[in-house]
């Protein structure tokens, strides 16, 4: 009976007190509210040793390492708790290598990696868990045993007409694997890829596309291409890496939600990499780059950031905390390419891209889901205006507003601890600042405010009223329970009187 009460006594207080998990119905994520974990299929995870194929050789970089699409499924709940709310994945079209890029097949998912149904069923249970699947399409591309080799050769010759046979042979043998002319004169195979990348939306209910250096084809390709596709999904998003990232408006312009941005990869992943290096540089690419574009600051594609922290006698997990920090927190797309996570290290590839290690250490993919979750529950950190308020030799301090909500963030990326003094007519009057990362919180002070950071810490601040005296959490702490001891004592007195 006295339980009953109590609890009866209890649950207002919970109800009025608790803070809410989320209020809001689920929306649409635009793409710059996407946090993206690309995947290199082989190299993930080994979730069906039967497909594995004769020439599975995890010791040649190489060769087939196992990875495929059960892998991925099975690692769908780990990539959720760490926030990702999409996942790419490297091209599955039949090939004659790992990579995905030397297809065969246009129609046919790659035997080692599973089947069809495999593929739909990831992109089922990633739907199950809010995360959208987007397949790598090579449309630039072919292996030298495809059938349109022979159909490009004969093209070749009938458009370059070269008296040097070796010359000839020569551009002949450099652009085999690429289609580029051919997809864009050739309309029969313009418009086969065209519908097969339709095919593929519709086979498999994935999300979008990844390409591959699309400024190898013109940008009237890509035109027709996205307007196909958003036929078969009008929210299917389509994103792409560049040769020249001097086109990134142009290809923007023709269809791409977004491009991968190079000169920030370029300048994060080398100051970064080191300590007490000035802000000046990757402030200059942030305030220059559109926020439609994807920041990222590791790749498959050249040496990992692991090695380039080792190499310049740093510890690779620390730097990453300070790398993601900033690049989660700035306008852009995170992009987070698989392995960054346990801080896998290589050089050039395909040394670069091991099968994945999940024996890893958990704190840094513990901070990268604390990142997500407070990027994720702000919208000034997705959508918000950008300003520097401070910045000098590795330590930086700036702002994030949208309407009425203001962030700010201070990263000390520098070898000493920093103190920076900020006048209230920067920030805002008499408010408190509640650090989400550390728990550093403190108020306006004098007109000031005061930033007080160790080494190499990263902070993330709230901006909000002053809360002076906590009652409810005086409620809740100490009058419930003095409320219950009361309610016990009593109780007690009314055994004994019916005794």
């Amino acid at each position: 009976m006295v339980r009953k009460a109590f609890i009866r006594l209890l649950i207002p207080f919970l109800l009025f007190y608790a803070l809410p998990v989320s209020a809001a119905e689920k929306e649409e994520h635009p793409w710059q509210e996407e946090i993206v974990y690309y995947i290199v299929v082989d190299r993930f995870n080994n979730g069906n040793p039967h497909n594995d194929g004769k020439d599975r050789n995890p010791q040649d970089p190489a060769a087939y390492h196992g990875g495929d699409l059960e892998g991925v499924i099975k690692k769908l709940d780990y990539l959720k708790e760490m926030g990702f709310t999409a996942i790419a994945l490297s091209s599955v079209m039949a090939s004659e290598d790992y990579t995905g890029n030397l297809v065969e097949n246009h129609k046919q998912v790659e035997e080692h990696f599973g089947s069809m149904a495999d593929l739909q069923r990831l992109v089922e249970e990633a739907h199950k868990r809010e995360m959208k699947v987007i397949l790598e399409f090579v449309a630039n591309h072919v292996g030298p045993n495809h059938p349109w080799i022979e159909e490009k050769q004969q093209w070749f010759h009938q458009k370059v007409d070269l008296t040097d046979v070796q010359d000839q042979e020569n551009r002949l043998n450099g652009w085999v694997n690429g289609l580029p002319d051919l997809a864009t004169e050739n309309e029969e195979t313009r418009d086969f890829l065209i519908e097969t990348a339709a095919w593929w939306l519709e086979e498999t209910n994935a999300d979008g596309f990844y390409i591959n250096h699309p400024d190898t084809i013109e940008t009237e390709f890509w035109q027709l291409f996205q307007s196909e596709i958003k036929k078969v999904n009008n929210n299917a998003y389509l994103i792409g890496s560049l040769l020249d990232s001097s086109n990134e408006s142009k290809y923007l312009e023709s269809g791409f939600d977004s491009i991968l941005n190079e000169r920030f990869f370029q300048e994060a992943s080398d100051m970064f990499a080191k300590v007490d290096l000035p802000f000046a540089a990757m402030t200059d690419v942030v305030e220059n780059s559109s926020p439609a574009l994807i920041t990222y600051l590791d790749s498959d594609n050249d040496v990992r950031f692991t090695r380039k922290s080792v190499e310049n006698n740093q510890h690779p997990g620390i730097r990453l905390k300070m790398a993601l920090s900033y690049m989660y927190t700035i306008p852009g797309t995170p992009f987070v390419y698989y392995g960054t996570e346990i801080a896998l290290n290589g050089g050039e590839p395909p040394e670069n891209r091991p099968l994945m290690n999940f024996q890893s250490d958990e704190e840094l993919i513990d901070y990268i889901g604390k990142l997500a979750k407070i990027r994720n529950s702000l919208p000034a950190l997705t959508k918000g205006d950008y300003h520097v308020l401070y910045e000098k030799d590795g330590m930086i301090i700036f702002t994030r507003t949208l309407e009425d909500e203001t962030v700010i963030v201070a990263i000390n990326n520098t070898s000493a601890s920093q103190k920076v003094v900020i006048p209230e007519a920067d920030i805002a009057e008499n408010k408190e600042l509640q650090g989400l990362l550390t728990g550093d919180t403190f108020e306006e002070e004098n007109g000031e405010y005061e930033f007080i950071l160790d080494r190499e810490i990263a902070e993330i601040y709230e901006v909000n009223e002053k809360k002076g005296l906590n009652l409810p959490f005086i409620s809740v702490f100490i009058f419930v329970p003095v409320l219950f001891i009361v309610f016990l004592v009593l109780a007690k007195k009314r055994g004994k009187r019916k005794e």
